[in-house]
């Protein structure tokens, strides 16, 4: 047990030990530098507290704010002082350092015998200074600039503000922020201006320029050579150049000339940075960036591509994307055969001397350009005939292969992948087949025909199939009925809407355009209507409907001397249509219309025949014209003929009656005087 306990004593201390070698061998270091005010307040005195640790001896904390330094304060620490503080007052600097409100820089240097062991770096603020925003950032002349303040921790705006701002002529400027934290000013020259604020709680000072912007014409050439002297034309001679290497390292320099040109020269290829007007006192400065090429290159193009044998060759040399005239162009036959020539104003040059398969070389060369050589292979090349000219799906579809001279190619490769199609073609140089589709949801499309054959360019030609439309509508219906109109292929599929174009054209010439392959409409007018379909690889078709007015039914009665007639439509009444009838003797009656009931009454002339005409001369051209005939009798009836009889009766009696009357009174006037003379004696005296 004590053995044990021994044993765990000895590791324990060589663990302190240890430790306590480790961390003497540790590195010595300022672990923080802070001050006692933040901010610091001008014209009073600080305290800078200073850690440090891992110092085994005396050591110095050397203390600079922004480039003064203070031997004077350098501060002595060692191991058994962790924590130090150095006061600084506003008289001991030991040199002149200006503490004026604003940010500034403090750096502290750990130093033994002139050797730094670490350096720290922190920025601490003299004052309240707000954060002080341009807008624009690049102020012109002439024209309103805007300046925003906001408290630097808060984030506040402030308001009402004073601030001092001096021109360049040295013009001094009263003005306050208004209640967003922002002044307006308008510089009214280039230059430099002084923004100083003169409140007690808040300080500091801005200084900015106004400029104008810099309006270039260059540089010319956009793309250089290297060697070619670039030219760039600016506004004032106080505008100077920096032109800095793809390493952002310096290049070269270059001022403005006499005649208000930057002229310089870059001699190596590559890319660069031109800063222009960097230390112009009126003007913004521009970048630019510029690529310089070295000797320029040749391109050539050839025409075809894939050259045929016995066909010409159009050799085609540019530079910088033009023509190039009197360049030489030497080319060699695959059997060593050189021959040279030039181009002509239009860069180009024609070789008729493909006259045998192989590879060929063609060399370019001009004076200050750098040589190029391309190679070419001549083979056959093949021409494709289709019959019939347009592909139909489902159809016999006939390819006749030839060559270049027209010549059919029999045993050449033919292959359709997205139509299963693979054959070859037989001594006249034909192939048939069939692009086969039994799928009615599957549009027409783009066929892919690859050609093949030793000795020959392969041939891959974009084909396209075509489908019938088949156009499904009645030929004959009523105005303002439902008419259906669908479109499908030759398969019995209903096309989709993709692509169509439907057509209606009305029988007033008005036409209605549709993206559609199914749409009901209503035809509005009588007459013929004229639908056209057509869709992308479809052969357009059309149709035509014949468009009836509603039919009309017409009933007849007779009341005394009136006939009513009475119209209707699929069994409804039809308002508004006019009725006339034409008598027996050939009379027209007036023109009735019918009322809400579709009825109408018309007076009848006497017996006879009569024809009633409804919707004379299609007066309303949405119902048809209808005529109906109808035999008219007089009909008597017995109660009235009764009562006339007996009113002739009685007047006759009343006029006998009158008659003998008026006949007989004479002589009963003469008998009644002669009874009043003759009873009356004393009385008639009386």
């Amino acid at each position: 047990m004590r053995s044990t306990r021994l044993l765990c004593f000895v590791l324990v201390v060589v663990l302190l030990y240890s430790l306590v070698g480790v961390a003497s061998a540790a590195k010595p270091y300022i672990k923080s530098v802070t001050l006692s005010k933040d901010p610091v307040i001008v014209d009073q005195e600080f305290k800078i507290k200073i850690k440090v640790r891992n110092v085994e001896s005396s050591m110095q904390v050397v203390i600079y704010f922004d480039d003064s330094v203070f031997p004077a304060k350098t501060v002595n620490v060692g191991p058994d002082l962790l924590d130090t503080e150095a006061v600084v007052y506003k008289d001991e600097w030991g040199v002149k350092v200006d503490l004026k409100c604003g940010v500034h820089t403090l750096r502290a240097y750990l130093v033994k015998f002139g050797e730094v062991y670490d350096t720290l770096t922190d920025e601490f603020d003299v004052g309240n200074v707000p954060i002080m925003v341009l807008d624009p950032a690049r102020p012109n002349p002439g024209k309103s600039m805007k300046i925003s303040f906001t408290d630097r921790d808060t984030g506040d705006v402030l308001k009402n503000l004073d601030v001092t701002i001096t021109d360049t002529e040295k013009n001094t400027e009263n003005k306050d922020t208004d209640s967003a934290g922002y002044l307006i000013y308008t510089p009214s020259k280039p230059g430099k201006y002084e923004l100083e604020i003169t409140e007690t709680k808040y300080c500091g000072e801005m200084y900015f320029y106004a400029k104008r912007n810099i309006t270039l014409d260059g540089p010319k050439p956009e793309s250089p050579m290297a060697g070619d002297m670039i030219t760039i034309a600016v506004p004032s001679s106080d505008i100077s150049l920096k032109v800095y290497d793809s390493n952002e390292d310096f290049y070269l320099a270059a001022r403005t000339s006499i005649t208000g040109a930057i002229n310089f020269t870059i001699s190596d290829p590559g890319e660069y940075l031109l800063v222009i007007g960097e230390t112009s006192t009126r003007y913004w400065g521009i970048n630019k960036t510029l690529t310089v090429s070295g000797r320029p290159s040749l391109s050539v193009d050839l025409e075809p591509s894939t050259p045929y044998v016995k066909l010409p060759v159009t050799i085609s040399v540019k530079a910088g994307g033009s023509p190039l005239a009197n360049t030489k162009v030497k080319i060699i036959t695959p059997a060593g055969v050189q021959r040279e020539y030039v181009t002509l104003a239009n860069g180009k040059v024609i070789y008729d001397g493909v006259n045998a398969m192989g590879e060929y070389t063609v060399i370019v060369e001009k004076e200050k350009y750098e040589p190029i050589t391309k190679t070419f292979n001549a083979k056959n090349g093949f021409r494709l005939q289709f019959d019939p000219e347009m592909p139909m799906l489902n159809s016999q579809l006939t390819v006749t292969v030839l060559d270049q001279d027209g010549i059919f190619v029999p045993d050449a490769q033919v292959n359709i992948p997205e139509a299963q199609v693979v054959g070859a073609t037989d001594s006249k140089g034909k192939y048939s087949f069939k692009l086969a589709e039994s799928n009615p949801n599957v549009d027409p499309g783009e066929y892919t025909l690859e050609v093949k054959k030793d000795m020959f360019w392969d041939l891959t030609q974009k084909i396209r199939a075509q489908d019938t439309l088949q156009l499904s509508v009645v030929n004959e219906a009523e105005v303002d009925s439902d008419v259906n109109v669908e479109l499908y292929n030759s398969r019995g599929g209903l096309v989709g809407d993709d692509d169509v174009s439907l057509k209606i054209t009305n029988p007033d010439n008005t036409i209605t355009s549709l993206n559609k392959a199914s749409v009901t409409f209503k035809p509005p007018l009588v007459g013929d209507y004229t639908v056209e379909a057509s869709k992308n690889n479809y052969i357009s078709t059309s149709a035509s409907v014949k468009v009836t007015p509603h039919p009309l039914s017409v009933g007849l009665s007779i009341e005394g001397k009136e006939l009513f007639v009475e119209v209707r439509s699929h069994n409804n009444s039809v308002e508004g249509i006019g009725v006339s009838v034409i008598m027996p003797g050939g009379k027209v009656s007036a023109l009735e219309k019918t009322d809400s009931k579709g009825m109408a009454k018309v007076p009848i002339y006497g017996e006879g025949n009569v024809s009633i005409i409804v919707n004379r001369e299609n007066a309303n051209p949405l119902y048809e014209t209808k005529t109906e005939g109808k035999y008219i009798k007089k009909s008597y009836r017995i109660l009235l003929l009764v009562v006339v009889v007996a009113g002739i009766v009685i007047a006759a009696l009343l006029i006998s009656y009158s008659i003998w009357y008026v006949r007989t009174l004479p002589s009963r006037r003469d008998r009644d005087r002669f009874e009043a003379k003759k009873g009356g004696g004393g009385l008639a005296r009386f």
